[in-house]
């Protein structure tokens, strides 16, 4: 266990990281074997170094499960399960992190769901969000996003579509 995939993670969390790591973890939404919970709480202890003989996974199976006979398959699955937790939590981290990229998601999504008047609000709180950012690379790749959503917008909104059609070469600008 102590050349695991899943210590070499949470061994790269801070503080801060390792007690939201455990709200992420406790949320149904993202979770629900509360045996998961149990072993991370578990692993916690040896926070941050995770350096210890006592994280065998007999030693931790009894700290999870007291009462109860070892299976390696069941810890086995628990201990990849808390992996996967802690690879997606990474990835929300990162994703939530950056304003602009989670904006775009949302624009998407307001899309998918035909929400045109919602979009149209975001896209220009986006829009001047983005004018007020600094011009490099990611301005243009940024600006290009945001006129090709709109275009989506345009052809998803039949009744604006005659009077802004001349806007499809925008993204090409950028």
């Amino acid at each position: 266990m102590l050349n695991s995939n899943l210590l070499e993670i949470l061994r790269t969390f801070d503080k801060q990281q390792i007690k939201k790591f455990g709200t992420f973890l406790i949320s149904p939404y993202h979770n629900r074997n509360s045996n998961v919970v149990k072993l991370f709480n578990s692993l916690k202890a040896f926070y941050p170094e995770f350096q210890n003989t006592k994280l065998e996974r007999e030693i931790l199976w009894k700290r999870v499960f007291p009462g109860r006979e070892y299976q390696y398959g069941v810890m086995k699955n628990l201990i990849f399960e808390l992996q996967k937790l802690s690879e997606k939590f990474l990835s929300f981290e990162k994703f939530s992190s950056n304003e602009l990229e989670s904006g775009f998601n949302l624009l998407d999504a307001l899309l998918d769901k035909n929400l045109i008047s919602l979009f149209s609000k975001y896209a220009g709180h986006f829009k001047s969000k983005l004018e007020r950012s600094k011009i490099d690379l990611d301005y243009f790749y940024y600006r290009c996003l945001i006129e090709c959503r709109e275009l989506n917008h345009l052809f998803l909104s039949e009744n604006n579509i005659r009077g802004k059609i001349n806007s499809i070469s925008r993204p090409n600008e950028s």
